[in-house]
């Protein structure tokens, strides 16, 4: 058994012309490939279709923005100005889902359906009313559309048959990642943070089925691997769930002396907090999962004070020293959040820091600064933090 192949895995997932899913298309052709943008989309419904889902979380540093600025100010976050530039590269998509977690995805689902007739695109309103009868209801008729856009055709027997393999599949690849973030959580020097998120991240470009093989076997090897601890805090890293930050800039957080060892990073991936059911009507399993088995997140109502004794319990669960607030620039929902939950963790005497990035950061010097001093108080002066 040997580890994934780090460097072809990175450079799959920063190639802005998405040379990996053009070769997947060709050795499927006919199948539906769909691209979804941050944070959360049902991927199993295009899986049961014979599909690929692709995540399309920004193009990072790799691409200059030129055509993305004629359509978006500079004062807003980069993603849907990188996701422009890269269009041309997903004209051989069926479709495109924007999930409903700022104005600015809201605008930019409009914004495609103009400048990409050909191609569907389907703005994904997830509800914030969490009982079955109303938000219940209304997410297994939008499940319902949604898969039929996919097909071309009302989803039928057949489908549904499939849909409940396909939740199976991802059930194996959340687990996998659900062990995975226990082993970083308990052993953080045993899973480096470029290996974690380079697997994480491969995963919006990957087929389950091709992408849990990798995980299984890095698993494997990761826990048996020798390797000495530093002396690093432990931190909670909150508010990049959608707009990525680059590898060398998780780089520099650790380097400085702060194990990430919580995250809500790619939150889409990893955001059921059990596995999905697995018998019954498939539809009202995606439901099932959505209302009852998703964790907190910055674009997801809830009362605030049980937001932050979530968010209390998970700091917490993790042994975090403290918390990093990162947020990109102008990002409404993490912004927001950020407020609430440091006068939470004040209350409770933990520290925080906080800084804002952007995909294209390739800067670090002041966030190692912030990162690198907030450890030193808490390792050097665990009174005074």
């Amino acid at each position: 058994m040997t580890l994934p192949d780090f460097d072809r895995l990175k450079a799959m997932w920063e190639d802005p012309e998405f040379t990996e899913v053009a070769q997947w298309q060709s050795r499927h052709p006919g199948a539906p490939v769909v691209g979804y943008l941050p944070a959360y989309a049902p991927r199993e419904l295009v899986y049961a279709a014979g599909g690929l889902a692709v995540g399309l979380w920004g193009a990072g540093p790799q691409v200059e923005i030129i055509r993305g600025d004629i359509y978006y100010q500079s004062y807003i976050c980069r993603l849907p100005r990188s996701v422009l530039e890269t269009a041309p590269a997903l004209g051989g998509f069926s479709g495109v889902i924007f999930s409903s977690i700022c104005d600015v995805m809201r605008n930019l689902s409009g914004m495609w359906q103009i400048l990409f007739p050909h191609q569907w695109a389907a703005y994904l309103d997830l509800p914030q009313n969490f009982s079955p009868e109303t938000g219940g209801r209304f997410f297994h008729e939008t499940l319902i559309d949604l898969a039929t856009r996919i097909l071309g055709h009302p989803p039928d027997g057949a489908y549904s048959q499939r849909l409940a393999q396909a939740i199976s599949l991802t059930n194996r690849q959340t687990d996998l990642f659900r062990r995975l973030a226990g082993l970083r959580s308990r052993f953080p020097w045993k899973v480096p943070v470029d290996e974690w998120y380079t697997l994480l991240r491969s995963a919006l470009v990957l087929h389950p089925e091709d992408h849990v093989p990798q995980l299984a076997a890095y698993l494997a090897l990761a826990e048996n691997r020798e390797s000495r601890p530093l002396d690093h805090i432990r931190v909670h890293l909150a508010g990049a769930f959608c707009e990525q930050p680059t590898i060398g800039l998780l780089k520099a957080i650790e380097a400085s002396g702060c194990y990430i060892v919580s995250h809500d990073l790619l939150l889409g991936l990893h955001w059921f907090t059990a596995p999905l059911k697995e018998t019954g009507d498939p539809f009202q399993s995606l439901v099932d999962g959505y209302l009852n088995r998703s964790g907190p997140a910055p674009f997801k109502y809830c009362v605030p004070r049980e937001k932050a004794e979530t968010f209390l319990a998970l700091v917490r669960e993790h042994r975090a020293d403290g918390v990093i607030f990162a947020a990109p620039s102008f990002c409404d929902p993490s912004l927001l959040d950020r407020a609430m939950l440091r006068e939470a963790l004040e209350t409770q005497g933990i520290p925080s820091a906080s800084f804002k990035y952007a995909e294209n950061t390739c800067q670090y010097s002041g966030i190692a600064e912030v990162a690198g001093t907030f450890s030193d108080s808490i390792r050097l002066w665990p009174k005074e933090s």
